[in-house]
């Protein structure tokens, strides 16, 4: 009898937590974005070929101003989740982009629907968003951390 008493208990908080989540207003990236700008945000659009060939909104930003030819790191928060304006850090000498991942800070999409689609997400799918954040600082060489 407990023991099905804990199961009803965890199935009446998945969806209390369900509904709690499902019902709160969702904030979009441009949303985000209006609030959190950072003065060195950069915007960056892709055509995802793996996402039904839309465009992505991507974003990533720098503490101060991109300087060509200073060695760049390019920072990709843990997660999942987390948002590397959880953890800005400088280093004299460095060139540092803090890139947010799909679905976090400004990249997150405007669209709930595509928010919570699984097929918005992969490894290949990150890889690829990387390249065109590179390719936009015209950077050939980084340290990802």
């Amino acid at each position: 009898m407990l023991k099905n008493f804990q199961l009803i208990r965890i199935l009446w908080l998945c969806s209390f937590f369900l509904f709690s989540e499902l019902s709160q207003a969702y904030v979009g990236g441009s949303s985000f974005c209006s609030e959190h700008f950072s003065p060195y945000q950069r915007f960056h659009l892709r055509k995802d070929p793996i996402y039904f060939g839309k465009q992505v909104h991507l974003s990533s930003y720098t503490k101060k101003p991109f300087q060509k030819g200073l060695p760049t790191i390019l920072f990709i928060a843990g997660g999942p989740g987390a948002s590397p304006r959880d953890s800005e850090f400088d280093l004299i000498g460095y060139n540092i982009i803090f890139f947010e991942p799909r679905g976090l800070g400004c990249s997150k999409p405007d669209s709930k629907a595509t928010f919570v689609d699984p097929l918005f997400y992969s490894t290949q799918q990150t890889v690829d968003d990387i390249k065109v954040v590179l390719e936009d600082y015209k950077v050939d060489k980084a340290n990802l951390q």
